[in-house]
């Protein structure tokens, strides 16, 4: 697994728990999902270079 699919699992399971949805403040918790999009948006992007190899 690549540091950019680990970092998406992490980040997915965060935000799927709903108590640190409930108890975080929202800035953080748009952070999070802010993150979330650029890591999969990366991955993305390296699964699009790996196929053209």
């Amino acid at each position: 697994m690549s540091r950019a699919e680990a970092e998406i699992v992490a980040l997915s399971q965060r935000l799927s728990n709903a108590g640190f949805v409930d108890r975080a403040p929202e800035a953080v918790v748009q952070t999070t999902r802010d993150t979330l999009a650029e890591a999969e948006k990366q991955a993305e992007m390296l699964r699009d270079r790996l196929s053209r190899l």
